[in-house]
C-alpha cells in the first residue's frame, strides 16, 4: 500500500466514509495487545466528529437550541454523514445545513431557514470591514442630483427571504423563552448588517424590502424611492428609509451619475 493510499484509508476511516473493521486498517495500520488497530484509528475519528459537531453547535446555535444537545448532535452525524467536510476551512462546514434542514423531512418547516439566518449571520461576521459614509454624503450632492445617485453598500451586509417567522423564533430562543410548538408561515425579507464585532439583524417592510434590493442591484435612488409610492407620504417615507440605511451603518459611498465619489 502506498502512503498516498494510506492517508486516504486513514482519513475515510476518521471521517466515517471508512468502515471501522475494513480488513485493509489491520494492514495499515499498527495493532498491539493493548488496542487493534481499528480501535486506535476509531479513537481519532470520535474525536475529529467532536470537533465537528462543537464547530456547528458554535455557528447554529439557536437551531441547538431548538432541538435540544441530544436531537442536534444526531442531527449532525446525519448531516455529516450526507456532507462530509471536504474543505480546509472548518468555518465552511456547515454551508449545506439550510438546504439540508430545508429538505429534511422529520423536522419542522422552519428549521431550515433559521439555519440560513444563523448561516448568513456568521458570513456577515466574516466579511470584510468597511468604514461606513455618513448621510452627509448625500445631502451635499443637493436635491437635483438626489435621483440620479447610486448607494454602494459594505461588504457585511445581506438580506434574505423567507417563508416562515424566523426573525421571532430567533428572538425567542435568544431570550430563552418556549417558542412556537409549529412553524409560523409569514413571509418577509430580513437585513442582516455587522457593526463592529456585533451582528445584527431586522426585518424590512415589504416596500423598504423591495428598495433595498433595488438599490443594492445599483439602481438610481430615483428608482429606488418609487417602491414607496404607495405610501401615504412617499417622500418622506423614502428619505426616512433611506436615511436609516446610513445610520445602521450600510452605506459604504453615495456615487454621482457618473460613478464617481
Amino acid at each position: 500500500m502506498t502512503l498516498s493510499e494510506v492517508e486516504s484509508l486513514f482519513f475515510g476511516a476518521v471521517t466515517g466514509q471508512v468502515s471501522a473493521d475494513d480488513p485493509r486498517i489491520a494492514r495499515a495500520f499498527v495493532s498491539d495487545s493493548r488496542m487493534a488497530a481499528g480501535e486506535r484509528i476509531q479513537i481519532y475519528a470520535h474525536m475529529v466528529a467532536s470537533r465537528q459537531v462543537e464547530a456547528l453547535e458554535a455557528e447554529f446555535p439557536m437551531v441547538r437550541a431548538l432541538l435540544g444537545p441530544e436531537p442536534f448532535a444526531e442531527l449532525c452525524a446525519d448531516y455529516l454523514r450526507a456532507h462530509p467536510s471536504g474543505h480546509p476551512d472548518i468555518g465552511q462546514l456547515g454551508r449545506a445545513l439550510p438546504a439540508f434542514l430545508q429538505a429534511h423531512p422529520r423536522v419542522r418547516g422552519d428549521l431550515g431557514e433559521l439555519a440560513l439566518l444563523e448561516r448568513t449571520r456568521s458570513q456577515v461576521f466574516g466579511a470584510p470591514d468597511e468604514a461606513p459614509c455618513e448621510v452627509d454624503a448625500l445631502v451635499a450632492h443637493g436635491p437635483e442630483a438626489f435621483p440620479m445617485l447610486r448607494i454602494r453598500f459594505i461588504a457585511a451586509l445581506r438580506t434574505l427571504e423567507t417563508a416562515h417567522d424566523v426573525d421571532g423564533l430567533f428572538k425567542a430562543l435568544q431570550a430563552d423563552a418556549r417558542p412556537d410548538a409549529a412553524a409560523l408561515d409569514a413571509p418577509a425579507r430580513l437585513a442582516v448588517w455587522k457593526q463592529g464585532f456585533q451582528v445584527f439583524h431586522a426585518a424590512l417592510s415589504h416596500a423598504e424590502g423591495q428598495a433595498l434590493a433595488l438599490a443594492r442591484g445599483g439602481a438610481a435612488l430615483g428608482e429606488v424611492c418609487e417602491a414607496f409610492a404607495g405610501a401615504d407620504d412617499p417622500a418622506g417615507t423614502a428619505f426616512a428609509a433611506i436615511a436609516s440605511w446610513f445610520g445602521e451603518g450600510w452605506v459604504a459611498e453615495v456615487q454621482g451619475a457618473d460613478r464617481s465619489v
